[in-house]
């Protein structure tokens, strides 16, 4: 059985990027526990829509599944 908790990585694997710390905002949200999650492109909040994505670049972003589906239309048009 092998241990992997305090096992360094390989020679020459990077480690995995660290994650941004909260913003003040999300930090807020945290501490009040209320979601203020939005899409950033239609403003519905996260219980009026299926999925909520976060960027990956700022956590106070977001897309929903709706706005994505539309973008993928687009695209579509415009490539196809």
């Amino acid at each position: 059985m092998t241990h992997v908790g305090n096992v360094p990585p390989p020679a020459g694997t990077k480690p995995p990027p660290s994650k941004p710390p909260p913003s003040k905002r999300a930090q807020n949200t945290l501490l009040r526990g209320v979601s203020e999650e939005r899409c950033s492109f239609c403003a519905k909040w996260r219980r009026e829509v299926k999925a909520l994505i976060t960027s990956a670049c700022s956590p106070e972003i977001f897309i929903c599944n709706e706005c994505v589906g539309l973008a993928a239309e687009m695209l579509g048009e415009q490539i196809g």
